[in-house]
């Protein structure tokens, strides 16, 4: 057993090591994975479990969905959905101390459940507001925090790729994970316009006399029309059981698709390029899940899940304080790996024991509320200063547009309120399940 800690061990620094050198990560799992199961058993066994491991893993009918979520979120990006949204919600919240960087957390809503990647929404955000921000005089600190914090919303809603996998993977309805998601993502949504409103009120903004583009409230309607019916149309079909995830990931694909040609922005040039790219980051994505099924060959070798599970098991830690220490893990763990790795390598290992803690919920509650919170704290790493990946795709398209780095620390510095309330909804939803629960009873 000593022997399995030392390996264990070093193959998680060897894990950290790699990737801060860059280096991809699905690479480094297979590699970690290959070299960890022939050292422990040879290559032969090594062999023997790769023969069908890609054709198993990869015949989960619900993985489908993958490729199809891929294709509405990077249509949404091409035809400029993005931009349309923030100029409604722009219009809608102007008159709002702060308005701007509101109108960037709804924006962020909206185009994040069409996108579902964090990066992606946060990319979209920082290209098309980070000149209105400056445009009207904002600081660097709100319009940055702004950005960065409305990144992370996606995760929670359809079409939520990261969830999707963690339902897969802990075997729990994504449906039921989707419903329970809705609480703690209005709790985010009110939390982060509270902290924009106190910044703005105790900071006040001297904007600029601009002249702004002035569109009615039918055209508000208009541009946010195709969000809503998309979004009502989904969550109806999947609430009552009309359809399940992969038919509505199929629908979604086909309207966003006819939206686009409908308003003239979706042809058969950049249609092509849209399906080159959805292909090229699915493949992404399945390598990523065939990488961590390989590491996961090798930490089941070493006795990893007997290991987690004697420690959770002989701790005299109350269970609500041992998951808080977990979760801290995971958010140290988010400095360094992106959310779907920490997803697929850690889950399978550490769920088990989890759920064998006396947490006065069934074992499905568990999976729910469990699930719920992993995938809030993973996504805070990626707004942690220095190294979150969205701090760092907003400080880099910030540089190219006002040319000023000394803006990179007011960055980090607007993401900190934003940090402090994510973690306060984290609490509530770890000492509060009923809050996700009440939607799975």
């Amino acid at each position: 057993m000593e022997w399995n800690f030392i390996q264990i061990f070093l193959s998680i620094i060897s894990l950290a090591s790699l990737v801060i050198l860059r280096i991809p990560i699905a690479y480094v799992m297979i590699l970690i994975g290959i070299a960890g199961v022939g050292l422990v058993d040879g290559m032969e066994i090594l062999h023997f479990q790769l023969r069908d491991l890609a054709i198993a893993q990869f015949s989960n009918y619900d993985l489908s969905v993958v490729p199809m979520f891929i294709l509405v979120g990077i249509i949404a990006q091409n035809i400029g959905y993005g931009e349309r949204l923030f100029k409604a919600f722009n219009k809608i919240f102007r008159t709002i101390p702060g308005g701007l960087a509101i109108a960037t957390i709804f924006t962020a809503a909206g185009f994040g459940s069409i996108s579902g990647s964090s990066v992606a929404t946060t990319s979209t955000l920082s290209e098309i507001s980070i000149r209105e921000f400056q445009k009207f005089n904002y600081p660097p600190a709100l319009y940055s925090g702004s950005i960065a914090a409305g990144g992370t919303l996606g995760i929670l809603i359809p079409p939520s790729i990261v969830l999707i996998v963690y339902s897969i993977i802990a075997e729990v309805n994504i449906i039921a994970m989707f419903k329970a998601a809705i609480i703690p993502f209005l709790l985010a949504i009110i939390f982060f316009i509270g902290v924009i409103v106190i910044y703005a009120l105790k900071n006040p903004i001297e904007s600029r006399t601009i002249e702004e583009e002035n569109i009615s409230n039918f055209d508000v309607f208009k541009l946010l029309l195709p969000i809503l019916a998309l979004i009502t149309i989904i969550l109806t079909g999947l609430i009552f059981g009309i359809f399940t995830i992969v038919p509505a990931a199929s629908l979604s694909a086909l309207l966003v698709i006819i939206y686009g040609v409908l308003i003239g922005k979706l042809n058969n040039k950049n249609l092509k390029r849209i399906m080159l790219n959805t292909a090229k980051l699915s493949g992404m994505i399945y390598l990523i899940i065939f990488g961590a099924e390989v590491l996961k060959i090798f930490y089941a070798r070493v006795d990893l899940p007997q290991f987690l599970s004697n420690i959770i098991a002989s701790s005299a830690l109350d269970p609500l304080l041992l998951i808080f220490l977990i979760l801290l893990i995971f958010i140290i763990l988010g400095f360094i790996l992106d959310s779907m790795s920490i997803i697929l390598i850690f889950v399978p290992f550490i769920l088990p024991p989890i759920l064998n803690l006396d947490l006065n919920m069934d074992q499905e509650s568990i999976k729910v509320w469990f699930g719920i919170l992993m995938l809030i704290v993973v996504e805070l790493g990626l707004i942690t200063p220095p190294v979150g990946l969205n701090i760092n795709t907003i400080a880099k398209i910030d540089l190219s547009i006002s040319k000023n780095i000394t803006n990179q620390r007011s960055i980090y510095r607007g993401v900190l309120p934003f940090f402090i309330i994510e973690f306060i909804r984290i609490m509530l939803i770890l000492f509060f399940p009923s809050i996700i629960l009440i939607s799975h009873l």
